[in-house]
């Protein structure tokens, strides 16, 4: 674990400024410390991480469905202010391809579904 994934470790938002502005790599590993701040929960480390230009798109996405999993309703709230529309039309295709069910998407209440004109999903 590098130090930026242990400073997002501590949720704190001006620890992980600290560690970035000293060097650290933001994108070490695809995005490793974001996958870790989504992956157990600390929306201030994923907030500064996305501020500071962390990638949505990392992993195919996997921010997405950790958070989707996880019911971390907040985080997937500001992962999608940070995407663009074609970046969610993407996160969908995901989400499908990697086999999350359809019921935990849509029935989750963490994703406001919208049909389209193919009867895919689109994020809200």
């Amino acid at each position: 674990m590098n130090e930026l994934t242990h400073a997002v470790m501590s949720d704190n938002a001006n620890r992980i400024h600290r560690v970035l502005t000293r060097g650290s790599d933001l994108h070490e590993n695809d995005d490793e410390a974001l996958y870790a701040a989504v992956f157990h929960g600390h929306l201030n480390a994923t907030r500064a991480l996305l501020s500071a230009g962390a990638s949505v798109a990392a992993r195919d996405y996997e921010i997405v469905q950790l958070a989707v999993e996880n019911r971390h309703k907040a985080i997937l709230t500001l992962i999608l202010r940070f995407m663009s529309q074609e970046q969610k039309d993407e996160a969908v295709i995901c989400l499908r391809n990697n086999e999350v069910k359809e019921e935990l998407i849509t029935k989750s209440g963490l994703i406001k579904v919208k049909s389209n004109r193919m009867g895919g999903y689109v994020f809200g």
